[in-house]
């Protein structure tokens, strides 16, 4: 009971005191049940794009944007950023956050790599 209480005062702080979390809820509530591997366009933060798989989408934006996960400081503004697995390409997100970097993304399951293109050639016109 400790541990489910701990749990849920956590949930509560962050949905207080993190405007992306808040945000992660909104589109868990929106798109939560949306079928795998299903194209849909998502608004979220300033952003307005289709995502080729809204489930594996989600969870990368709480790592992303609520956890920050690739949160880091550099000494240079053209830092070359390695993903090593890339999913459906959610981590060029980076972009946003590091506008002169370089982002090099490989997916090694093929069908998430032809997400990860389709994803990454519409973020090319958004970003």
């Amino acid at each position: 009971m400790k541990k489910l209480l701990k749990v849920m005062l956590k949930s509560l702080y962050y949905f207080s005191k993190n405007k992306n979390f808040r945000e992660f809820c909104r589109l868990y509530d929106k798109y939560g049940n949306i079928k795998r591997y299903t194209i849909k366009r998502i608004k979220f933060l300033n952003y307005e794009f289709d995502v080729p798989d809204v489930s594996s989408f989600l969870w990368q934006f709480k790592k992303i944007f609520v956890e920050e996960i690739y949160k880091f400081q550099t000494d240079t503004d053209s830092s070359i950023i390695y993903d090593c697995s890339a999913n459906i390409g959610m981590s060029t997100l980076l972009k946003i956050l590091h506008p002169k970097s370089k982002i090099v993304a490989f997916e090694v399951f093929f069908p998430m790599g032809l997400m990860a293109e389709i994803f990454l050639k519409i973020l090319v016109m958004v970003v």
